[in-house]
């Protein structure tokens, strides 16, 4: 049976992520969709996904977004290359960097720094879900990066 006292991280150490951080490993190694559930940008895409959409080849990696557009589905085609927990995502000519800050243990979730003038958090978990307590430390991190400032849920699921 799964014990209540395992359930919450308590504190830091419980919440030692997967070091170093790699990109690939803390996207499943490309085998896992991953949806996201906090960001401290006001303009997150609604039920926003991210689904590896093929192979790695290099540093590379197809993925497929997919979020709601109003009350309709939408789905672009990113390149994501990866160099350690740094990401570099591309869709045309728009290109987004990023790097992983944390990762769980198991790859259950992750936080993003999202490189712009005043960064962005995010924090994505496995569209299948995670460990509680896995989810929970992704939590924690977040809070401390957020640090005060105000976070969209644009994934909202029953916890």
């Amino acid at each position: 049976s799964f014990s209540a006292s395992v359930a919450h991280a308590d504190n830091e150490s419980d919440c030692s992520g997967s070091e170093p951080v790699d990109a690939f490993q803390a996207f499943s190694e490309g085998k896992e969709a991953y949806v996201l559930v906090r960001s401290t940008d006001p303009k997150a895409r609604d039920c926003l996904k991210g689904e590896p959409a093929g192979e790695k080849q290099d540093n590379t990696l197809p993925v497929m977004m997919t979020f709601k557009n109003g009350t309709d589905w939408a789905s672009t085609d990113w390149t994501f290359s990866l160099d350690g927990a740094k990401v570099t995502a591309t869709l045309g000519n728009l290109t987004q960097n990023r790097e992983v800050v944390y990762d769980s243990q198991s790859h259950h979730c992750h936080v993003d720094k999202v490189e712009k003038e005043v960064p962005d958090y995010e924090m994505w978990m496995l569209d299948a879900g995670g460990l509680e307590v896995e989810v929970e430390c992704c939590r924690q991190k977040l809070e401390e990066l957020a640090s005060g400032r105000n976070q969209t849920y644009p994934h909202p699921k029953d916890s």
